[in-house]
């Protein structure tokens, strides 16, 4: 690696057609008529592939050397970088998707169902995590909430001098961690 310079770079200009400028080992400048990006080539069960590195200037040429040798060491341990890449982004949309409020309102409208809970006490459930959890855990994956995240939560409300709303709220969230628990992922 190491054929562009930063100067190359700043004065390579958009053409009509875009075009590519080689820094070596798989790393390339493709400068279109609306900017430039980084993208790395390699073969992969003899077909080519191209796997985006960033834009330019937000990804220097010192980064996207970086980059590309990350993915040429991926590539050496058998892992197709753009199948890892896929992966990673629907292991994110998944982590997304399985926030603890997304669940938790799941759990909350199948439970209103089973338990046949009354209007006003399925409220005041919601409520309850509407108000002591989701502000501070809401946002996070399931995976990703560690138990003191949720002592911090039931601590609150103690301090406040609210025992039984704690405890109501610590049950509401074991049930939403034990709906989980029987979700296979």
């Amino acid at each position: 690696m190491g054929q562009l310079s930063e100067l190359q770079i700043k004065a390579a200009q958009p053409r009509d057609k875009e075009y590519m400028l080689s820094d070596g080992e798989g790393l390339y400048l493709r400068v279109r008529p609306n900017g430039k990006v980084w993208i790395y080539r390699y073969s992969q069960a003899r077909e080519q592939a191209k796997l985006s590195l960033g834009s330019y200037p937000a990804v220097t040429l010192a980064m996207a050397r970086r980059k590309a040798r990350d993915e040429a060491e991926k590539r050496a341990g058998g892992i197709d970088p753009r199948e890892a890449r896929r992966e990673q982004q629907e292991r994110d949309r998944v982590a997304r998707l399985n926030t603890f409020e997304l669940t938790a309102r799941a759990w909350h409208a199948q439970a209103q169902k089973d338990r046949q809970w009354s209007a006003n006490y399925a409220e005041k459930v919601m409520r309850h995590l509407e108000l002591h959890v989701f502000p501070w855990i809401g946002s996070l994956a399931m995976e990703a909430i560690k138990p003191t995240e949720l002592v911090r939560c039931l601590h609150r409300i103690r301090d406040r001098g609210n025992l039984e709303t704690a405890q109501r709220v610590r049950e509401a969230v074991q049930h939403v961690f034990r709906e989980r628990a029987a979700i296979p992922s």
